[in-house]
């Protein structure tokens, strides 16, 4: 009850009093139960605990709400475990934005036609582009929960979890694993404060009634978890587009129309729809592959037996496969409701607090093997006994988890293997490097990189970037393939002027440039679809490419792509290809018009653009004292790079300063790349 409701009362009560005919002994009685109410308003206001004080004083004006949520659960014993939620959402909800409901609800009505049309993804992409600039989407900011979210808002969500609570596959969760796996009023920071639980569930309630049948089965998660995977997986098909105003589809509208995302989109659509039917789940995460530039984003539910079963990639694979077997990652955290206490404590003394978020729980060593760190601090000018541990995500360190620094020392727990590391710290205006890199191999080991600056080697380069298997798979696909030359257009009488005999053959082939033909081309070999992204043919004494008319054997492609055809092969563009329809008997070339000779050819593989290509500049630099040192740069004239006076045993890097964006630190040990 409001302190000025019973006051009014108290105003009623004591004028019809004070008319009675007993005055003096009315007027004792007024003053004890004033004395009385009183007592009770200040009881009431103190008997709050500290937490709980001081998240409503954190939430300014909005705090009423709060407290309206926190009395509508104090009237009767059956509601003090609601009462104990309520709190366990009150305190932790510093911290914690949204948008308010219908904030964009505009942009919602006019991006829902665009979702469901039957037009390419990117296409979608520009259209929608367009509408953020037309609502001026960017000027909108989240506010903080604790200052806008309602009392009926809360009080709704927090009746509904309740009653998701006793579904079968639910009814295992302790009161702490639900206030997690279930309770939070939010499935993803910056979504929408709308009312996502009741219309989730109302859209998969009949679709899991005509599936359960009351068997054991629905008394786990698992199971229920399955069904719900199954539907998304026929009606849902994530296209992964990294979109920085992903937040916008995080509305109950437009949830499962949308069009492209990161994987931790995906992921929360998922877990809005699993805790929305009393599916116990949580987001889970790793900042930064361990030999990548990019994070990963999953959910996990907690089954029945107790088991925490992770779906590692959005809808695909299947609940409880493993992650890709070659995946290292640093960390992995798991992203909570509930404030973390080791994270919180630290916050308020680091000076550099915007890496840190209080909403995160180390599950690294539920996933890969882990170590604890010690290492040496190479320098003294840190104002901050806090420090960082980093990754190399291709253009910079970025920062994956904290630390203490003692006795010029830093510790880390909980750190992933067979990842190269370097420390940061913080000197009073930014981070800065603080040790020397570090590789910690597969089996504990620490191995720290030292540039020997008075030994001096010279390196031979053909990447920037290691190749994957599909990518060498890819390359692969031209071993085994020939140019050959005729002057008549059906090749019967034709001359092989090359073999391609490995994958590292020469980017600028030379040939003999004797005999004069007026047809040229590449034949493929067998199984490889004709896969190649260029070819190139020179005459002798110039520099441009000769011109011709394309001739082939076939212009169909794989799978009708219009992306993938034969004129790819001659439009100057590394990362475009032609993939025939056919594995086998693929050839294409030129028709010159009349017999010419050629004494260069290119033939470029289809890659991912992270070759040596002729004509751009690179410079490759090296890991010195606590910064990149330049050992100079070069333009390409072909596929290898050679740079000299390089220090041994340095950690290198190759920059393309003409494009691309993927770039790897790596060792070169006995003439070899060892890519970190």
């Amino acid at each position: 009850m409001k302190h000025n409701t019973i006051l009014v009362l108290f105003s009623v009560f004591s004028n019809k009093v004070l008319q009675s005919r007993a005055y003096r002994q009315a007027e004792i009685t007024i003053r004890t139960l004033f004395l009385f109410m009183i007592a009770v308003i200040l009881i009431s206001c103190n008997n709050r605990p500290q937490e709980i004080k001081q998240a409503l004083k954190l939430a300014g004006e909005n705090a009423a709400e709060l407290e309206k949520v926190l009395d509508y659960y104090s009237h009767s014993i059956d509601d003090s475990l609601k009462k104990k939620a309520a709190e366990f959402l009150i305190i932790n909800m510093t911290g914690h934005y949204s948008f308010r409901e219908g904030t964009f609800s505009a942009f919602t009505e006019a991006a829902i036609p665009i979702c469901t049309m039957n037009i390419d993804v990117h296409a979608k992409k520009q259209l929608i582009d367009s509408l953020v600039l037309s609502y001026d989407i960017k000027s909108i900011n989240p506010e903080p929960d604790n200052q806008i979210i309602s009392a009926d808002y809360l009080i709704h969500n927090i009746d509904f979890s309740f009653s998701l609570w006793n579904k079968p596959w639910a009814s295992h969760l302790t009161f702490d694993q639900f206030c997690e796996y279930l309770l939070p009023y939010k499935y993803a920071e910056f979504q929408q404060l709308d009312y996502w639980k009741d219309s989730l569930y109302n859209r998969e309630a009949i679709y899991l009634q005509k599936k359960l049948f009351g068997g054991i089965d629905e008394n786990y998660s698992f199971y229920v978890a399955n069904l719900i995977n199954e539907r998304l997986r026929s009606t849902l098909h994530p296209y992964y587009l990294p979109y920085e105003y992903s937040y916008l589809f995080f509305n109950e509208s437009l949830l499962e129309h949308i069009p492209f995302g990161a994987c931790t989109d995906y992921s929360n659509i998922e877990l809005a729809i699993f805790r929305a039917n009393g599916v116990p789940a949580v987001s889970e995460m790793f900042p930064n592959r361990g030999r990548n530039r990019e994070g990963h984003g999953w959910i996990s539910i907690l089954n029945s037996n107790g088991a925490v079963i992770p779906i590692p990639d959005g809808f695909y694979p299947s609940i409880g496969a493993l992650f890709n077997p070659t995946e290292d990652f640093p960390k992995a955290y798991r992203l909570t409701y509930g404030r973390n206490d080791e994270y919180a404590n630290v916050v308020p003394h680091a000076a550099y607090k915007d890496i840190l978020s209080p909403f995160l729980v180390d599950i690294t060593d539920r996933y890969i093997a882990t170590s604890n760190l010690t290492i040496p601090i190479t320098s003294s000018n840190i104002k901050d006994k806090c420090v960082f541990i980093a990754v190399f995500d291709n253009k910079r360190w970025k920062v994956v988890d904290k630390g203490m620094i003692k006795n010029k020392e830093a510790y880390f727990d909980n750190i992933g293997r067979n990842i190269a590391y370097l420390v940061l710290g913080n000197d009073g205006r930014k981070l800065v490097p603080i040790s020397s890199p570090f590789l910690l191999k597969s089996n504990g080991n620490i191995e720290y990189i030292q540039a020997d600056t008075s030994h001096l080697e010279s390196v031979t380069l053909y990447r920037k970037y290691p190749a994957s298997n599909h990518v060498l798979d890819a390359e692969s696909r031209l071993i085994g393939g020939k140019i050959e030359a005729s002057n008549r257009k059906d090749f019967s009488n034709s001359t092989v002027l090359f073999s391609i005999n490995d994958s590292l053959y020469s980017d600028l082939i030379t040939i003999d440039a004797i005999s004069k033909y007026r047809y040229w081309r590449y034949t493929a070999p067998a199984g490889s679809y004709g896969c190649i992204a260029e070819l190139q043919f020179y005459k002798p004494g110039e520099d441009s490419i000769a011109k011709g008319s394309i001739i082939a054997n076939t212009f169909e492609t794989w799978g009708d792509n219009p992306n993938n055809t034969v004129d790819k092969v001659f439009d100057g563009d590394h990362l475009t290809m032609f993939d025939s329809k056919n594995p086998n008997q693929n050839w294409v070339g030129l028709d010159f018009g009349k017999p010419i000779s050629i004494d260069r050819i290119r033939i470029i593989p289809r890659s991912d653009g992270n070759r040596v290509q002729v004509g751009d500049t690179y410079e490759l630099v090296y890991w010195g004292d606590h910064d990149w040192v330049s050992l100079g740069t070069q333009v390409a004239t072909s596929n290898l790079l050679s740079f000299y006076s390089v220090p041994k045993g340095a950690l290198l890097l190759l920059h393309n300063h003409t494009r691309g964006q993927q770039e790897r630190i790596f060792l070169y040990k006995d003439g070899a790349i060892e890519w970190w």
